[in-house]
């Protein structure tokens, strides 16, 4: 039996991804409970503080899949990098490698793009890649062969858990995780 324990994450401020819905005037805020209807807000206490602009529409530039600001979208999705760039798309298929973003996970800076899943903060990832490392125990224990990443997205675990010389094994189905896999693990 394997039990982790996993340091508390703050009670504020800590997500760094969101998604947020837009309402017919084109301020942001969150859908109401068992509605569609959507509360406008000025701003979201898990949220990263990094974020905020977001809220008070002072972020208002163009955006992956949508005309210039808000107009015309439902739901816009959030996320903060490293750099305090702020990644905002509606459609996240819509896209490129230029459109990623650096997260630093465990010293390990992993690029991410709008339509790959990421957890909601590093701290997160941290703490999930921390959980993983000790329920694996110390690597030198581990059989021979490669190290099997299942549902790798990113390569979170593959950067974060597996030692630096091992053979990595990432399957993911996602197109757009495998290209972040690949920039991620060169």
């Amino acid at each position: 039996e394997v039990r982790a324990v996993v340091d508390e994450l703050p009670s504020e401020g800590w997500r760094s991804s969101l998604r947020v819905a837009v309402d017919a005037e084109g301020r942001v805020g969150f859908r109401r409970r068992r509605s569609n209807d959507v509360l406008a807000v000025d701003r979201c206490l898990v949220a990263d503080r990094r974020l905020d602009r977001s809220f008070t529409g002072a972020f208002t530039g163009a955006f992956t899949g949508a005309p210039a600001g808000w107009g015309g979208v439902e739901e816009i999705s959030l996320r903060v990098g490293d750099d305090d760039h702020v990644s905002a798309w509606a459609d996240p298929t819509i896209g490129s490698a230029d459109d990623r973003i650096a997260i630093t996970v465990d010293g390990a800076v992993l690029r991410v793009s709008s339509a790959s899943f990421f957890q909601s903060s590093a701290r997160g990832a941290a703490a999930l890649s921390d959980v993983v490392r000790r329920a694996l125990g110390d690597p030198s224990g581990w059989p021979a062969g490669p190290f099997l990443d299942a549902y790798g997205g990113i390569g979170l675990f593959s950067r974060t858990v597996a030692p630096d010389d091992r053979r990595v094994i990432l399957v993911e189905a996602n197109p757009f995780a495998v290209a972040d896999a690949r920039a991620n693990l060169d």
